[in-house]
């Protein structure tokens, strides 16, 4: 009998004790009073085998059928139900043909009601999961289970297109065959969709622990609940348990209705998170929120399966959060009241704190505006004894004062104080040591820079090192029993230093080589020299890394021979070979390392030897008698020397040019670098030359006598017996002067380089870094630079003609070279503007426009004329490029052209506009402003207002000379040149405040200048101005 009931449980026909809150036991001796049937007896064609179970429906027998001969399931109905009402569902649910269905075969209307049913031979899913369910490192069974699902979603869809709604979903009631195949089973409480007749005990009926929340609540049932039942049946299928467990089915059924269950993976981790958020998505207590149809559900089983993305989402931890406080309301309350309260509190400390800082600030500020107000005063008063000072070239005095200013802007803070760029352009003037160490340094010393200390060698053979930023001493070295250190020298790679000196003798002269290690002051060599008084040295350099050039009254090689030795190897006696007194000696000496000859000066002469044909050459290129000093520059493979404190270069030609110079003075030591010559003398001048010989920079030190400096980097060190002073090498606003006694009409600018020309024939290129320059000759009135595929181009003109803008790129590497040629534009013409979107706008003198593309040389755009008897004076593009702004000769109103809408506006600025006049946009707060120059007076207007015709604006007016150009430099400064060649810098910080004071300071060059065009380098900070001089003013 037992084995009877599990066999009916397996088979899922109602017999299980859960099918309804019923007492079964006394509905089935009920039906057993009425009706009794044994094993053998014949019901219709239905030979019954044995019983299989019974329940609160009726009992349950296998059976043979005769005509079909096959086994069935016969389910005889019993006790006190609606006969007639189960019969048509069970009619109903017969036409479901579907092979996950267990199908009806018969149904009997008549005395014994019964239903013929297929019989399955297999095992339930309950028994399936008691079998494997616990066996979670399996990973297959997942996919099992969800491939058992997507079946029984299938078959369940089919049954709901046909209006059938099963309502007791559970494990007992999917049987599975051999193969896997799941059967869904007991629709005996199935219910028709739409069935006019249901009440809400009908709704009620199901098994707890699978009923959905419509189900426990008594509603209308639709669809949506067999997917609730489904998802509690996947849920006990992945995690071995309910969703939800209690004492009683009233508490089963609470929880379905208000609590939420666990979440899959907290019981297991092991389950896969799209299995997890299906399975939860089926579960929502909202039927909107559950899958809609069971076609979407068995649909993201197979997405699962075939490892592609699914519909269902974990729930969000905000949904989590949200439902939690939903079940917890007290709590939540309590929660909420705490953090209300602290908040207020947190409130009312916050407001307290904030009028406290707020009253320690106003004070704060009140003493740093009087600090500011003393700060100002002294600024002013050192400004003014500067300036006095620098106008009687009292340059020592200007010297204390600036430094005394210098302090006082250090202590201000003032970054942007009004006499700042001027402040900086004295201090270039005056060229105070910007460093003073302070050091123990004997007579004559010399200074080698090795990292970051400072290598000294003075006159007494005393070798010490020096931190290079505070001039402390480190280590020190002195070389014992020595008369005079006559010179010394540093190796190429600057880890040895070698000195020659005299030792004390009572007899004769003894001459040795020292070598010591730079970094340790370890002495490595010394080497006697023996000499008659006939050949003194005074000179010696390292002429390889193993070989030692010794100079006097003859040159020696000495060679190294291993175990600190040296050996001479080379001995040249001068006087023999140059015919000179005996008694003269080398008094410059320096080394070609490529060509391994040395460059000489003797007797005033200049000379030329070389060791391995041993050679003696002169070189003609000074007057005899006079005191020479030479130095090999091994970059530019030129010969730079002096005589009568004049400074000349010699190539390689033989070619000699005299360089730059203002004053007299006497050069005692030349120092060469990539892009300047540096000379200095005894009396503390340091002047430096760029490499086309023109005065760069000229230093007077507090140095004198100048015994020696040295460059490094940026910094040039001088020295005077026990102090050294730093000199910054760069000029801050002193304009350099690169081209003069001409006329230029308009300079340009891209990248590296710049362009500028005198508006006839000449164009003459220069680059920003090295300034080498390269000149040609072009029919042309105006041209710009256009930076396209890495070459130089120009555009050039000739204004108001009917010659055509042609196109031309210039090969800069070697020489203008001409590679294309292209005309653009064959009307009458104005001029044009050139933008870095590889766009040309070509305007005429009644601002007719056109656009062209460079690459393509295709027409973009064209703009009608405007109706004006006058001309255009200056026209300026937007930074957008939409708008073009144009002024006439004659009027009072600014013209604006747009280029996209071809729509013109006019604004009346209430002033004439002469020949003269200036006209620019300028991006201010990321706003866009138009600057307009008219005579000697600058206004800026706010673009958006000047097109709706308001025409509040800012003036600016220093002098009452006219404006020749101005340029907007980093953002909030604008320079304006006017035609007495001053260089006026203005403030345009807070534009829109229009009482302000917006000069800043003047600034001019060495002499009056007309200044016809500039243009701004923000790359490096310069700005390039061009008329009767050209000059770069250095902003850095």
């Amino acid at each position: 009998m037992e084995k009877r009931k599990n066999m009916g449980d397996l088979l899922g026909l109602g017999l299980s004790d859960s099918f309804e809150i019923s007492d079964s036991n006394v509905e089935a001796s009920q039906f057993q009073q009425q009706f009794t049937i044994k094993p053998g007896q014949q019901i219709k064609q239905y030979s019954i085998i044995d019983k299989l179970g019974e329940g609160g429906m009726g009992v349950v027998y296998k059976a043979f059928d005769n005509h079909l001969q096959r086994e069935v399931a016969i389910k005889i109905l019993c006790g006190n139900k609606d006969f007639n009402k189960l019969l048509k569902e069970a009619k109903s649910i017969a036409q479901l043909n579907h092979p996950n269905i267990v199908q009806v075969y018969e149904v009997c209307d008549t005395y014994p009601y019964f239903f013929a049913m297929e019989f399955i031979d297999g095992v339930s899913l309950d028994q399936f999961i008691q079998q494997y369910g616990k066996k979670f490192q399996k990973q297959n069974y997942y996919r099992e289970i969800a491939k058992i699902f997507s079946l029984v979603a299938i078959a369940l869809g089919f049954a709901h297109k046909r209006g059938i709604i099963h309502r007791d979903l559970k494990p007992e009631n999917i049987m599975l065959d051999s193969n896997l195949q799941p059967k869904v089973m007991d629709f005996g409480i199935a219910q028709v969709m739409n069935d006019k007749r249901e009440t809400a005990e009908d709704n009620f009926a199901g098994t707890p622990m699978y009923m959905s929340p419509q189900q426990v609540k008594g509603v209308k049932l639709d669809k949506t609940t067999d997917i609730y039942s489904l998802g509690a049946t996947l849920y006990e299928a992945i995690t071995s348990r309910e969703p939800f467990q209690g004492d009683s089915a009233l508490n089963i059924m609470f929880q379905i209705v208000h609590s939420d269950p666990l979440v899959p993976r907290t019981i297991n981790p092991e389950i896969p998170m799209d299995l997890q958020s299906i399975c939860l998505k089926c579960l929502q207590k909202a039927p909107q929120r559950r899958y809609h149809s069971m076609r979407l559900l068995a649909k993201d089983l197979q997405n699962f399966l075939q490892l592609k993305p699914i519909a269902a989402k974990p729930p969000r931890k905000i949904e989590i959060v949200y439902k939690w406080m939903l079940r917890n309301k007290l709590t939540t309350m309590i929660a909420l009241g705490c953090v209300s309260i602290i908040v207020l509190l947190s409130t009312y400390y916050i407001h307290n704190l904030k009028q406290a800082l707020q009253k320690i600030s106003t004070a704060l500020h009140a003493k740093e505006e009087a600090q500011r107000e003393r700060n100002y005063y002294l600024i002013g008063r050192y400004y003014e004894m500067v300036n006095r000072s620098v106008q009687q070239k009292e340059f020592s005095a200007a010297q204390r004062d600036l430094l005394e200013l210098t302090n006082a802007y250090s202590q201000a803070k003032l970054g942007d104080a009004q006499q700042y760029l001027e402040y900086r352009f004295f201090k270039n003037k005056v060229a105070p040591y910007t460093e003073k160490l302070i050091a123990d340094f004997g007579k004559e010393t010399k200074i080698y820079h090795v990292g970051s200390t400072l290598l000294t060698v003075d006159g007494h053979g005393v070798i010490a090192l020096h931190d290079k930023q505070r001039g402390m001493l480190k280590k020190k070295k002195e070389v014992h029993d020595v008369q005079a250190a006559y010179d010394s020298a540093l190796s190429k790679d600057k880890k040895y230093i070698v000195l020659l000196c005299k030792k004390r003798l009572t007899v004769g002269s003894n001459y040795c080589l020292y070598i010591y290690d730079t970094t340790t002051l370890k002495k490595i060599v010394s080497q006697k020299l023996i000499n008659t008084h006939k050949r003194e040295y005074s000179l010696c350099r390292f002429y390889d890394e193993k070989s030692i050039v010794v100079a006097g009254k003859t040159i020696d090689l000495w060679q190294w021979r291993g175990k600190n030795v040296y050996e001479k190897y080379s001995h040249t006696s001068l006087s023999k070979e140059t015919n000179h007194d005996m008694y003269n000696k080398v008094t410059s000496l320096d080394i070609h390392r490529v060509n391994k000859k040395l460059i000489f000066v003797y007797s005033g002469l200049l000379y030329e030897y070389s060791f391995t044909d041993d050679r003696l050459k002169k070189i003609p290129c000074m007057p005899d008698k006079y005191k020479v000093f030479c130095r090999y520059d091994q970059r530019q493979n030129v010969l730079f020397a002096t005589h009568d404190g004049k400074m000349y270069r010699l190539n390689k030609r033989g070619e000699i040019i005299e360089f730059e110079k203002k004053d007299h003075f006497e050069i005692n030591k030349i120092i060469c670098r990539k892009d300047y010559i540096f000379a200095s003398s005894k009396q503390g001048l340091i002047h430096i030359w760029n490499s086309t010989g023109k005065i760069y920079r000229t230093i007077a030190t507090d140095v004198e006598p100048l015994h020696d400096f040295s460059v490094n980097k940026s910094r040039i060190f001088t020295n005077n017996m026990r102090l050294v002073y730093v000199y910054a090498m760069t000029p801050q606003e002193n304009p350099f002067v690169v081209e003069e006694k001409k006329n230029y009409k308009y300079v340009s600018l891209a990248k590296d380089h710049f362009v500028y020309g005198d508006g006839f024939l000449k164009i003459v290129t220069r680059d920003l870094r090295t300034s080498t320059m390269q000149t040609t000759a072009y029919q042309s009135s105006y041209a710009t630079y256009v930076p396209e595929s890495g070459e130089l181009c120009i555009l050039a003109g000739a204004l108001d003609t009917y010659q055509p803008v042609r196109y031309q790129k210039i090969d800069f590497r070697e020489t203008y070279r001409q590679k294309s040629s292209q005309q653009f534009f064959r009307r009458f013409i104005n001029g044009f503007i050139y933008r870095s979107s590889q766009k040309l706008y070509v305007y005429n003198k009644a601002a007719a426009t056109t656009v062209w593309n460079l690459r393509t040389r295709d027409l973009l755009n064209e703009t009608s004329a405007i109706e004006r008897k006058s001309s255009v004076v200056s026209a300026a593009l937007s930074p957008d490029e939409r708008y073009m702004a144009f002024t006439f000769q004659r009027g009072s109103s600014i013209v604006v052209s747009d280029l996209q809408t071809k729509k013109k506006y006019s604004a009346t600025i209430g002033f004439d506009v002469h020949r003269e006049s200036k006209i620019t946009f300028a991006v201010l707060q990321q706003k866009t402003y138009l600057i307009l120059a008219i005579g000697s007076k600058i206004f800026v207007y706010d673009f958006d207002k000047l097109l709706q015709k308001q025409t509040q604006n800012v003036c600016m007016q220093k002098y009452k000379d006219s404006i020749t150009s101005f340029t907007v430099v980093s953002g909030e400064r604008l320079i304006s040149m006017d035609s007495r060649g001053r260089v006026i810098v203005w403030n345009l910080a807070n534009i829109e405040q229009s009482n302000l004071d917006r000069f800043l300071c003047e600034l001019r060059g060495e002499s009056a200048q007309i200044i016809n065009d500039c243009v701004y380098s923000k790359k490096y900070n310069k700005l390039i101005t061009v008329g009767s001089q050209v000059l770069i003013w250095d902003f850095n």
